[in-house]
């Protein structure tokens, strides 16, 4: 826990900001006595000019709740739009590559890679211009996506639940064998917010909504919920 009380106000001041559209991810593993040690390597190098393309941006995570099977301890993700993200791709997308492979070079004698995948946010509910370090995660099998994403759509809308923001994305590569198709991210101010969740409404017109989306998808068996993790945002750049 000192850790991560030091790394939050190490690294940068961090804002989430809901920025729907592609994103990358590498999971890896840090041993705990080299995790300000990685902390201090990535913040320097996202504070060099030339280690992201323009329009993209990096985040670092700590994986804090997960299981057995998802036991890596820090994802680096990067979210952008389809032409940023693959600029950040390109050997002419405006990433100095010198500067990258030292990155690589000193990120590899502290780390373990564990996985990685890619995809994109579909929807975004919720303020974004405040701090949501705490992220609770569930990773979906979904069989039919359209009516899926109506149907969360539809039931966001009504919610509107405060200090949160949801997100909904679909993992396109590096699915785990669970063969998760979704996920909805959910970002929380503090961990007493997150721990407590977003709970169901006893507004009427709320849990009227809450009911038809539960049997339009999971009462219908369109999706199936195959993990759940809660992360914590470390630092954005």
């Amino acid at each position: 826990m000192k850790k991560v009380l030091f790394l939050l106000t190490f690294l940068i001041s961090v804002n989430l900001v809901a920025q729907d559209g592609y994103f990358t991810i590498y999971n890896f593993s840090v041993d705990n006595k080299d995790v300000e040690t990685v902390a201090k390597i990535v913040n320097d190098y996202f504070a060099m000019p030339g280690t992201k393309a323009e329009g993209v941006t990096a985040y670092l995570y700590e994986n804090h709740f997960k299981d057995k099977d998802f036991n890596f301890s820090h994802s680096l993700s990067f979210v952008g739009t389809l032409d940023a993200m693959g600029n950040q791709y390109s050997p002419t997308g405006g990433v100095n590559q010198e500067k990258f492979q030292a990155f690589l070079t000193k990120m590899g004698q502290f780390t373990t890679g564990h996985s990685s995948a890619s995809g994109r946010r579909l929807l975004t509910f919720g303020s974004t211009n405040k701090t949501y370090p705490v992220q609770n995660q569930n990773m979906l099998k979904v069989k039919d996506a359209t009516k899926f994403a109506a149907a969360f759509k539809k039931y966001q809308e009504v919610l509107k639940a405060e200090n949160v923001v949801t997100i909904l994305g679909e993992i396109k590569n590096g699915r785990s064998p669970l063969g998760e198709t979704h996920y909805v991210l959910r970002s929380y101010p503090n961990f007493k917010a997150a721990l407590q969740g977003t709970e169901i409404s006893t507004d009427k017109t709320k849990l009227d909504a809450y009911n038809a989306f539960h049997n339009e998808t999971i009462n219908a068996g369109i999706v199936e919920i195959v993990r759940s993790t809660t992360r914590l945002l470390l630092g954005e750049w």
